[in-house]
């Protein structure tokens, strides 16, 4: 009877171990799909991938980066400048040159 018992508890242990290592390989596969997914997206978009953000605390991660970046130097004097149309001379082919002959 004692032999039939552990018999039965480690086939229950064989299955069980076989059962969460499916269910590790599902939700690994369920993740690579998402992954491609969202990368083919990105491709026809033509913009890369961003990394997700979620939660309450992104705006105050954003404030947190803000604080530390440097101050905007300041801009020159702004110069106006007056646009004139310049008209086009006429293209005037150039005559070919003689290339001396190199002959002996």
């Amino acid at each position: 009877m004692n032999l039939i018992s552990e018999l039965l508890t480690l086939v229950a242990r064989v299955v069980r171990a076989a059962l969460f290592l499916l269910l590790f390989l599902a939700l690994l596969l369920v993740g690579l799909v998402v992954f491609g997914v969202l990368l083919v997206w990105s491709l026809l978009r033509g913009r890369p991938l961003q990394r997700p953000t979620m939660g309450v605390f992104r705006t105050a991660s954003d404030f947190r980066a803000q604080a530390f970046k440097r101050q905007a130097e300041p801009m020159g004097e702004v110069v106006d400048v007056e646009v004139r149309e310049v008209p086009q001379q006429p293209h005037q082919p150039q005559p070919p040159q003689q290339q001396p002959r190199l002959d002996r």
